[in-house]
């Protein structure tokens, strides 16, 4: 234990002002102010007694400094970094980085969890076997994990424009099948940033800070320019001034992620460095992340759709429907569409003159478009409604299409919103 706690602390004498700052984000000014016999007393009280003892053995002393003759350069040397480790160590949570920091120092686990509660941070991270400034900024990374409120999405396919049903379905058995392992760099990210940045003319900078596993997650740190006023120097940014963490929390596959980050970050932001990260992932798949919150339930999407199909939702007509998996020899895909400017679709579905109609294959097919005629202002505008089933059967509904401007489609989707009880996404 000696030996690991020396090697540390050797190792910390050797990190410069820059990396205290900029990649620990400590205040080193704080921690640096001049020393007296009263604050070093308190420094050494204020850590555990054998690592106490250490920094005593290796200034050649026995017992605290009683005169400033005693307050000797190597001394001053060892407390100055006992406080800068303290000044660090504050900015952690403490479960979270032991719990990190565990397997690193399996065979003195007992040591770290005898310690004091104040005390058992600084125990870990000096009996850490190979301490660096790598993992001293995971750590730093680590506290953020869970101190603030996420996000959730869900990744879902958009086939639009994939007209080739044998691309199509290997593009879903790419998605289905999942990527084992996937391979996330921060030179990956780091592109993907740029990238957006110049495209958009944001004129903000943005750096990929980390990108860590833990449990059962990829997380990845994004610092990225912004207009408030704060805290700390990092770099050229100012961490609460003119910066702020963005955090992606994807599930080992991608196909879930949560997000944190301040509400001034519009949303497009942050889902599309995640998009454009899973893509680097599942390559030439057409993928987004939509809230997992926004999903509906099926009972729900069918009562909307068989309210639309009938007429009985205002200024709704439907035109066209597209079913899937449809319970006939080979799962085909039927569309039925209205072809008849007097003949309401809801009427050819139920017509039984063959002695049949079609009416049961609505209720056992997966409706996977509808294509709709709005009307507002007396003019009509042409709408369709994509219908996704994602695991758990949670139903996601988007919009797509113009149909004569945006303040149309708005309007449609509040009415479908607030009539047929549908969360739609735009």
């Amino acid at each position: 234990m000696r030996e690991t706690i020396n090697r540390n602390l050797d190792f910390l004498v050797t990190v410069r002002e820059d990396q205290w700052r900029n990649d620990l984000e400590t205040d080193f000014a704080v921690a640096t102010e001049p020393l007296d016999i009263d604050s070093c007393r308190r420094v050494l009280l204020s850590v555990a007694v054998d690592i106490r003892m250490i920094i005593l053995e290796r200034c050649g002393l026995t017992d605290y400094p009683t005169e400033p003759t005693d307050l000797t350069e190597a001394f001053e040397i060892n407390v100055r970094i006992l406080r800068l480790l303290k000044e660090y160590s504050g900015k952690l949570r403490r479960q979270i980085v032991l719990d990190y920091l565990r397997e690193g120092i399996a065979e003195n686990w007992e040591i770290v969890e005898r310690a004091n509660q104040n005390q058992a941070v600084i125990k870990a991270i000096l009996l850490s076997g190979a301490l660096s400034i790598e993992l001293m900024k995971e750590c730093l990374f680590m506290s953020s994990y869970e101190s603030y409120a996420y996000r959730d999405y869900i990744m879902i396919l958009d086939f639009e424009g994939v007209n080739d049903p044998i691309h199509r379905a290997h593009l879903q058995a790419v998605y289905n099948t999942g990527v084992n392992n996937p391979v996330v760099t921060t030179e990956q990210v780091e592109e993907i940033l740029r990238h957006y940045e110049r495209e958009n003319h944001s004129g903000l900078g943005s750096t990929c800070r980390a990108i860590l596993r833990f449990d059962t997650e990829i997380l990845v740190f994004i610092l990225r320019e912004s207009q408030r006023n704060g805290l700390r120097t990092i770099q050229e940014f100012i961490v609460g001034t003119n910066a702020e963490y963005i955090l992606l929390r994807f599930s080992l596959d991608l196909k879930q992620l949560k997000v944190r980050a301040i509400d001034m970050v519009h949303p497009d932001v942050f889902l599309n460095f995640a998009a454009k990260i899973a893509g680097s992932v599942y390559r030439d798949l057409p993928l987004c992340y939509v809230l997992r919150s926004d999903s509906n339930d099926e009972d729900t999407v069918n009562n909307a759709v068989h309210t639309m199909i009938e007429g009985r939702s205002p200024n709704i007509s439907v035109t066209e429907i597209e079913l899937t998996e449809v319970h006939l020899q080979g799962r085909p895909t039927i569309t039925l569409k209205r072809t008849s400017p007097n003949v309401e679709l809801v009427r050819a579905v139920d017509d039984d003159g063959l002695g049949f109609t079609v009416r049961p294959l609505l209720t056992n097919s997966c409706i996977s478009k509808i294509k709709v005629s709005y009307t507002l202002n007396r003019q009509p505008h042409v709408f369709l409604l994509k219908f996704l089933l994602i695991e758990d059967h949670q139903i996601f509904v988007y919009v797509k299409g113009q149909g004569g401007g945006v303040r149309k489609r708005h309007a449609l989707i509040e009415q479908l919103r607030s009539q047929l009880h549908l969360r739609v996404i735009e």
